[in-house]
């Protein structure tokens, strides 16, 4: 398993599979996320989108506020290589002609 920026990355084959669901449960638990929010790699600075765990660990300026609409950045439609890669393709094709 490995963490980026809060992505957690499940490989196809773990060693333990039922250990790496054990450990994405408690992360995604209310205690996991209280730790994570408090002492993980960005401590402060990430605002769990539970609702259920205090927020006094987060820094101000970082915390979500009830009535405001946040754009998701982590929608996988977004993540479509396919119209980049066309694009890069068609300019280093238009490059070797010149």
């Amino acid at each position: 398993m490995d963490a980026i920026g809060g992505a957690y990355l499940l490989m196809d084959k773990p060693a333990h599979p039922n250990a790496s669901k054990v450990l994405i449960n408690w992360l995604l638990s209310r205690d996991g996320q209280i730790a994570l929010q408090r002492d993980g790699e960005n401590a402060g600075s990430m605002d769990s989108l539970r609702i259920d765990i205090a927020k006094a660990d987060v820094h101000p300026l970082m915390r979500r506020k009830d009535g405001v609409k946040y754009l998701e950045m982590w929608n996988p439609t977004w993540m479509n290589m396919k119209p980049v890669e066309e694009l890069i393709n068609q300019v280093m094709g238009e490059g070797k002609k010149n």
